[in-house]
């Protein structure tokens, strides 16, 4: 259970990850992020750090990327590549605007940011009621929701 809270209170706490302010377009990539316990890092059976590079684009409410993520031993990219995977980001809301609207009261939204077969972070809305899905997560598939009106 720790590790689960931890994952959740990390993702509903933390930044948006890159990518999801669309007004400054697509200028976040390449996206450098380390997982411990949970992702990528759960596929490896240890700390990783994955470098997304990715083409991409960006409109106000929408973001689509494509590319590839290579996953490097530890904490840093300095690390023995462990593998190279495909990458896509997908992202779409409609309260416009340039950032992503992060469990807010919003109508709709989806956020997808997908490592091939290793990891999965899928976040929905509607109705101003979220679904978070995050595969592989600590113990498995971690599921959240959350009721922002």
């Amino acid at each position: 259970m720790r590790g689960f809270l931890g994952v959740v209170l990390t993702l509903a706490l933390w930044p948006a990850p890159a990518g999801a302010n669309a007004a400054s377009g697509c200028d976040a990539f390449p996206w450098v992020q380390t997982y411990q316990g949970w992702g990528p890092a759960a596929n490896a059976g240890r700390t990783v750090t994955v470098v997304y590079v990715a083409d991409c684009t960006a409109s106000d409410g929408a973001i689509e990327a494509s590319g590839t993520a290579t996953v490097h031993r530890g904490r840093t990219t300095d690390g023995s590549v462990l593998a190279v995977h495909p990458f896509r980001h997908r992202a779409t809301w409609s309260s416009g605007g340039g950032r992503f609207p992060w469990w807010t009261c919003v109508e709709e939204a989806e956020y997808v940011w997908e490592l091939g077969e290793w990891y999965t972070f899928r976040a929905t809305a509607a109705g101003g009621s979220w679904s978070l899905e995050v595969s592989p997560g600590p113990d498995g598939t971690l599921t959240w929701s959350h009721g922002a009106c």
